[in-house]
């Protein structure tokens, strides 16, 4: 009688541990999931900025027209990107290319003044997902978590292309 009641009591744990592990790495991967939509929001609002920025610019020489014949490619890679991979990855050429043009744009201080502010904004963004989706892998790689992972077949999230300096600040 003892040993079915240890049994029992055992199974009652081993579940429990289950049930409270599995709604731990679906509360985090619903945090991953909500950062992802902050910075999307903050990507969307860059690139509707970007798009004002091209028609309201006229271009003065053919290297403005081109600088901005560019961008307004990068933009629309953004914004017809559909996987988060894809569109962190089309944000991070579009940030480089911006960095670039821009000095050479003659702009309204208005835009330029939003521009920071969206940047300002996607900045945090991106660094709040980069640590859920930190949080999130390393759930996922370490037990229990990680026996629960494997069970539902959870993969590992990718980071937003920051740089490797902000992902060795997230991995120390």
């Amino acid at each position: 009688m003892a040993v079915i009641i240890l049994v029992i009591v055992a199974v009652a744990a081993l579940y429990i541990v289950y049930t409270r592990t599995n709604k731990d790495l679906v509360s985090k991967d619903n945090l991953c999931e909500k950062a992802w939509e902050d910075l999307n929001e903050q990507l969307e609002r860059r690139s509707a900025l970007i798009a004002k920025l091209i028609e309201g610019t006229v271009p003065q020489t053919t290297e403005q027209a081109e600088a901005l014949s560019y961008l307004g490619r990068m933009q629309a890679a953004v914004t017809s990107a559909t996987t988060p991979e894809s569109k962190m990855s089309a944000s991070a050429e579009l940030t480089s290319v911006l960095n670039s043009v821009l000095p050479s744009l003659d702009m309204q201080p208005e835009i330029k003044e939003e521009l920071d502010d969206i940047d300002a904004k996607l900045t945090y963004a991106r660094a709040s997902y980069n640590e859920c989706v930190h949080s999130y892998n390393q759930a996922i790689a370490t037990p229990p978590e990680s026996f629960v992972a494997r069970r539902r077949f959870l993969a590992r999230k990718s980071f937003d292309a920051v740089g490797d300096t902000a992902r060795q600040q997230l991995s120390s």
